[in-house]
């Protein structure tokens, strides 16, 4: 099992539920239960099993291995080589396919708690992964469709990255208890060739 870390500030890190950004810094904690061993290699590997980049660990112990890694511009898988005490190697290559992203969207001062009648204020990072200046229509929409049918949309033009906000507001004749995941960011890509905006990507959020 591992679980991927982003780096939000310069006081801590936060558990990454999106796709990554390429060419960011990401943290790997891979548990390792019940296993004693003396060395650990992570790997990340394409989708033919080929590594695209090894990594020696941050920190381990008997609880789990911490690796720093950079995210690379194509679909990956993490692949975990131990060798234990007796000097016996293992090798574990996680199921999943991570597939990085150009742009991502950040919530901050998550989790959003919202009461009926309230309004909250949304504030949220978008990132490139292009060192130029970007085009980019973002769409804010919810699944209940409280904001509105058509949702919030935005033409942004930014390089690297660019802090936004937005009011959101529970209407008071709303009758749910609880909702998860209402919140969608649609983030698509001017192209200067064709004139139109492409599909990018979505993240989903509160």
């Amino acid at each position: 099992m591992y679980l991927l870390f982003a780096n939000v500030d310069n006081n801590g890190y936060t558990e990454l539920t999106t796709e990554p950004l390429i060419d960011s810094d990401l943290l790997i904690l891979t548990t390792c239960e019940n296993v004693n061993f003396t060395y650990a290699n992570i790997s990340l590997i394409n989708q033919c099993g080929q590594v695209i980049e090894s990594y020696a660990p941050l920190k381990l112990d008997q609880l789990g291995i911490l690796t720093k890694i950079r995210v690379p511009r194509q679909a990956f898988r993490i692949q975990t080589m131990l060798q234990l005490s007796n000097g016996i190697q293992i090798q574990r290559i996680e199921k999943q396919l991570i597939s990085p992203t150009m742009f991502t969207v950040e919530l901050t001062n998550q989790p959003y708690m919202l009461s009926i009648g309230e309004t909250i204020q949304m504030n949220y990072t978008l990132k490139s992964s292009i060192s130029e200046q970007v085009y980019i229509h973002l769409q804010i929409r919810d699944t209940l469709n409280l904001i509105s049918s058509n949702g919030i949309e935005k033409n942004l033009i930014f390089t690297n990255e660019t802090s936004q906000m937005d009011l959101f507001t529970l209407p008071r004749s709303f009758q749910l208890k609880s909702i998860n995941d209402m919140i969608i960011f649609t983030l698509s890509t001017y192209n200067n060739k064709t004139d139109q905006f492409s599909y990018e990507n979505d993240d989903i959020a509160l």
